[in-house]
């Protein structure tokens, strides 16, 4: 067992254990189309933003195909690394367009879910809003936040890993195994909020954990 094997082993269960072996089934079906891993890439891009297009409009039926279509893309994701190992397609222009879309999920996910919250409030939404008088729009601000902030974390440990070759996610061992493993189950997390229509729980529940995450990397950083 290699190391990143290990790694996802101990920090991201949900995709090790369920999304992989689900993708593996298909690298044959890509090996006989002559599908490169570029192309899943691609396909994987354009999942992405379906998905995020759809929790945008806001409504049951649409948050229900948006959150189909994310698991797609979770799939997708593995199979384009998977299908350059077993072809020795590997390279650095799939390396970047991976990343790439890594940002583009963490950068407006939530923000696109936010919006739809805006449009159409869930139940557990309606409950908060009429207990706390919540704005619609407040929603928004949230998702918005929680881009934000989850993209502000991984540029600085990617800058702290560049300058210094060393990740942050080493200066203690259970918190980022704890955060890893948390983050790994969004997808799963998005099903169930979708089937009882609590969405806003899971984003204000990501927008906290990220602002947390936040301040323990630039903890850590100063630390370091």
């Amino acid at each position: 067992m290699d190391d990143k094997t290990k790694y996802e082993c101990t920090h991201r269960p949900y995709l090790h254990y369920i999304i992989r072996p689900i993708g593996r089934k298909f690298i044959p079906w890509a090996i006989r189309f002559g599908l490169v891993p570029n192309q899943i890439t691609f396909f994987s891009t354009i999942a992405l933003f379906a998905s995020m297009i759809l929790f945008g409009i806001g409504g049951y039926c649409y948050q229900l195909l948006a959150v189909g279509i994310f698991q797609i893309r979770e799939i997708l994701d593995t199979i384009d690394g998977d299908l350059a190992r077993q072809t020795g397609q590997s390279s650095r222009k799939g390396e970047y367009l991976d990343a790439i879309g890594g940002y583009l999920l963490g950068g407006l996910l939530l923000p696109s879910i936010g919006l739809g919250l805006t449009r159409t409030l869930g139940l557990s939404c309606a409950a908060l809003s009429y207990m706390m008088h919540i704005a619609p729009w407040v929603y928004l601000s949230v998702g918005l936040w929680a881009g934000l902030i989850g993209l502000m974390t991984r540029l600085i440990s990617l800058r702290h890993r560049f300058l210094f070759s060393e990740s942050l996610h080493n200066i203690n061992g259970k918190i980022s195994r704890a955060a890893s493993c948390f983050e790994d189950f969004l997808p799963f997390l998005l099903i169930m909020a979708v089937i009882v229509k609590s969405l806003d729980i899971i984003l204000l529940l990501f927008a906290l954990f990220y602002s947390v995450r936040f301040l323990y990397v630039l903890y850590a950083s100063c630390k370091k």
